[in-house]
C-alpha cells in the first residue's frame, strides 16, 4: 500500500476573541466534544502537544467501538 500525504490548510473566520478559538483547539476535553461529527461518534485524545514539533495521538469511531488510531504531527502553528 502506498500513502500519499498532502498539506491541509484550514481557514475560517469566527466572531469570538482569538484566545477562545485557541482554547477550543488546545483544551483536550473541549476538542473531544466538538470534533466528533455526531453523537454516534466518539473521539478520545490520548496525547496532545500542540506546538511546532509536537504530536497528537487520538482514537475515534462509533461510540463504544473506537476503531481508528490517529496521529497528527504539528509543523507550523500560526496565530491568525
Amino acid at each position: 500500500m502506498t500513502l500519499v500525504h498532502e498539506t491541509i490548510e484550514l481557514q475560517r473566520d469566527f466572531q469570538v476573541p482569538p484566545h477562545r478559538i485557541f482554547r477550543a483547539f488546545t483544551d483536550i476535553r473541549e476538542r473531544e466534544i466538538w470534533t466528533a461529527p455526531s453523537d454516534r461518534v466518539e473521539v478520545k485524545i490520548d496525547q496532545s502537544d500542540m506546538r511546532p514539533g509536537g504530536l497528537e495521538r487520538a482514537r475515534c469511531g462509533p461510540r463504544g467501538d473506537m476503531q481508528w488510531d490517529l496521529t497528527t504531527y504539528y509543523h507550523v502553528i500560526e496565530a491568525g
